[in-house]
């Protein structure tokens, strides 16, 4: 016997999600190699740029960082596109990569094209 799906309706997520933040990132380093890694990238992209992706790979473990920064070098430089099979990491590796290329000048058309098939 199939039991039957019962939803609630509790109205919309503005009335009823609640919001707290808290900023983390002074608890969080960025492992000396990945950093040096992702200084490389200085001069490459904009201080804005560098600054998000800086912030976007604390959380990680110090050898996932490396490998982050060393997958970032590896799109800036000579456009690879790597993943890692960590769909967390994957999923912030490619917007990273769209930042990249268009602020390299490739059209946002061509850049989805190719990172869609990626994920």
């Amino acid at each position: 016997m199939a039991r039957e799906k019962k939803t609630k309706r509790v109205g919309t997520l503005k009335k009823v999600a609640i919001y707290y933040g808290v900023d983390l990132t002074n608890q969080y380093d960025v492992d000396p190699i990945a950093l040096n890694v992702l200084k490389w990238l200085k001069g490459k992209v904009s201080r804005e740029l560098w600054d998000l992706l800086h912030n976007m790979i604390l959380g990680y473990c110090d050898d996932m960082q490396l490998e982050i920064a060393n997958d970032l070098w590896d799109f800036t430089s000579a456009h690879i596109i790597r993943t890692t099979g960590c769909y967390s990491v994957d999923t912030m590796l490619i917007p990273c990569y769209k930042m990249i290329a268009e602020e390299q000048g490739f059209k946002i058309l061509h850049i989805d094209k190719i990172l869609n098939k990626v994920l």
